[in-house]
């Protein structure tokens, strides 16, 4: 006699629901109950005459079934019968051959009878044809099949069968899928510990990974594995762990990991005289001179002569590169000199055109990398020209002895004297730029020594007020910048109040010991011990932008200025003060700012002071370092008529007053209103 492995292929509707039913319990219950049958004819036709004679119950444990058989039946009384079992699959099988080896069961007198039996899980069984069968491991159908023969029987239609019975599925929650990850301090490697799953005791665990970038599911038998995702890989990505004890109870978990950004540390020298840049190799110009002690400092290596970036230090789970800036073009032709003559504008443009050609290579090769600049002498001139120019506002740049005053208002259709002018208060009495008082003699000393090489821009921005300002005294919209300046205090090529703008987030002002200053000139900022203060501030910037870079975002300027450090040899300004009087026998009647901010607020005036009796001299205090755009509303001596003119103000180091005194009314405020009353 052949026997169909699947024995139920038209059941009864009442036997149909009663397998469903009995397999939604076994997803909350370790135990399932079917009916057992007789079976008539149970040849390759599947056909079974549905007739009750019984039960078959299967209880599970972790690593076992427990198969309880009952015939409640009187057709065949006192008889001796052999029990199979076996994974449900297509095929039909001759008699005895998936026997289960030393059980058995005999009826009564009556033709009623029971047996039980436990089989291991995996329980696995060998089909004539030569395949395999393996039940609990959780592959195939994971549903029982129970036969009962007669002793010796070799005729049809002499034996009991189950419907399919479903393995009872243990709770899930006897399987829990867990993991942490963590960047490892090397490359773009993610360590992956999935050391909280867990499975019941007496089993073992697989781990089956997919990392969520397209690569192939990987399976491991140990809970901890690295995966290196490639450089167009950074971002969130959704891993998914599943965890699968060996009686294949199965349980998954999926968690959003993110895979860290690059920060790249961009370097800028100062340029040669006249623009003609250094035939040297970027590493040269750069790492080999200036910034030497630098890149020690913050372990860093040669850069390639065919890279743009290399790497330093590992960063702690988010890499860290360097790039040189060498100021040449993209077909290898020099900047020209960013300052000097009459109109900086130009050459300082093309120099930050060039700046932008690299970092366009720079983001080629490290996606959505955070940037640092740090520019000494006329790089750091170019950089915050650069940032300042794209409204990169969460690019940090740090200065050493840079140029930053230098970006006063231009009017690049006018002459340099009237920037001069402008800037030394000598002229324009409408629209006065407030000025040290007259004991600052190296403030006019520069002043009056213009027409040597006056320093022309249009980034007179006024980043912490978030302004531009024009010669008119105009507005446009522009986002503060995350700048930071370190200074020497006796640095003569480039005085302190050049470099310490107070419109960065933060000063470190040092002074270079007599003997380096001799033998360092302008660079002795660059040079121990000057340099520790400068250096550790730089790595403070750098330490921030990598663990922003974990959480894949760019640094704030408040993560930033903490990252800077407060310490002895960082100088913050408390305030200032700037007065304001009128001619002779004219009087001020009222002073106005000018709002900051976005939108509306930019061309919005509040009123600053209203005099309780007219005066002649007003001051206005400042309790911090932004710049202010004030118009004062005042009467001449000779006219009964109100007149308003504007004060602008943008301190710097080593100065805590300012003045300015306005003659003329400027006429693109004549119908301008008094916010005072």
């Amino acid at each position: 006699m052949r026997k169909l492995r699947i024995l139920i292929a038209g059941l009864l509707l009442l036997s149909i629901f009663v397998t469903v039913q009995q397999s939604a319990n076994a997803q909350a219950s370790a135990s399932t109950t079917v009916t057992l049958y007789r079976v008539g004819s149970i040849g390759c036709d599947g056909n079974s005459h549905n007739e009750p004679a019984g039960s078959v119950t299967v209880t599970r444990a972790e690593s076992q079934i427990t198969v309880g058989i009952n015939v409640n039946d009187n057709l065949y009384p006192s008889q001796p019968f052999t029990v199979e079992a076996w994974e449900e699959a297509p095929g039909c099988y001759p008699d005895n051959d998936l026997v289960v080896p030393g059980v058995g069961l005999t009826t009564d007198a009556g033709g009623s009878g029971s047996t039980s039996f436990t089989l291991p899980l995996p329980y696995v069984q060998h089909f004539p044809n030569g395949s395999t069968v393996t039940m609990g491991d959780g592959i195939g159908t994971e549903r029982l099949i129970v036969v009962l023969d007669r002793s010796g029987s070799t005729g049809a239609g002499d034996s009991y069968a189950s419907d399919p019975i479903p393995l009872p599925a243990i709770d899930q929650h006897d399987v829990t899928a867990d993991f942490a990850s963590q960047s490892e301090s090397t490359g773009r490697a993610t360590r992956f510990d999935a050391s909280a799953s867990s499975v019941p005791a007496g089993s073992t665990a697989t781990y089956y990974w997919d990392f969520g970038d397209g690569t192939p599911v990987v399976s491991a038998s140990t809970p901890v594995i690295t995966h290196t995702y490639s450089y167009t890989n950074t971002g969130a990505r959704n891993v998914s762990l599943t965890v699968a004890s060996s009686l294949g109870i199965r349980n998954t978990t999926t968690k959003q990991v993110k895979v860290p950004v690059d920060t790249v540390l961009v370097l800028l020298n100062g340029i040669a005289p006249l623009g003609v840049a250094s035939k040297k190799g970027a590493y040269e110009q750069v790492g080999g001179d200036t910034y030497r002690d630098l890149l020690a400092f913050l372990g860093c290596g040669n850069v390639p002569a065919d890279s743009v970036t290399e790497q330093c230090n590992d960063g702690a789970g988010a890499r860290l590169f360097w790039s040189p800036f060498s100021y040449l073009g993209p077909n290898g032709q020099a900047a020209p000199l960013p300052y000097g003559g009459a109109d900086t504008h130009k050459p300082l443009a093309t120099t930050a055109q060039y700046l932008d050609d690299q970092v366009r290579q720079i983001r080629a090769k490290h996606p959505d990398a955070n940037l640092i600049f740090v520019g000494y002498s006329e790089g750091g001139t170019v950089a915050a020209r650069w940032a300042a120019a794209r409204d990169s506002y969460s690019t940090p740049v740090i200065t050493l002895d840079s140029m930053l005053y230098g970006f006063w208002p231009e009017n690049r259709s006018t002459s340099t004297a009237e920037d001069i002018a402008d800037y030394c208060g000598t002229s324009r009495g409408d629209n006065r730029v407030a000025t040290p008082g007259p004991t600052n003699v190296l403030f006019y000393t520069v002043c009056n020594s213009w027409t040597l090489g006056g320093f022309r821009s249009d980034v007179s921005y006024d980043w912490r007020a978030e302004r531009v300002f024009g010669t008119a005294g105009d507005f446009s919209r522009v986002g503060p910048l995350q700048l930071f300046n370190a200074t020497n205090r006796n640095d003569v090529v480039a005085p302190p109040w050049w470099n310490v703008s107070p419109l960065a987030d933060g000063h470190k002002v040092v002074s270079c010991l007599e003997t380096d200053q001799l033998k360092h000139g302008h660079g002795c900022i660059l040079q121990f011990p000057a340099a520790q203060a400068v250096f550790s501030g730089i790595t403070g910037v750098v330490a921030k932008s990598l663990g922003s870079a974990k959480e894949l975002k760019a640094p704030s300027a408040a993560e930033s200025v903490e990252g800077w450090g407060d310490s002895d040899h960082i100088q913050q300004f408390s305030g200032f003060t700037t007065g304001i009087s009128v001619p002779n026998k004219a009087s001020i009647v009222a002073v106005a700012e000018w709002g900051q901010g976005e939108g509306a607020a930019v061309s919005q005036l509040t009123c600053v002071v209203k005099p309780a009796v007219p005066v002649q001299t007003v001051d206005l205090q400042s309790t911090n370092w932004r710049s202010h755009s004030y118009v004062v509303f005042w009467r001449p001596s000779t006219l009964p008529v109100v007149m308003a003119s504007r004060v602008r103000v943008l301190p710097f180091a080593d100065t805590t007053r300012f003045q300015a005194q306005v003659s003329a009314p400027d006429l693109g405020l004549l119908f301008t209103s008094n916010p005072c009353g």
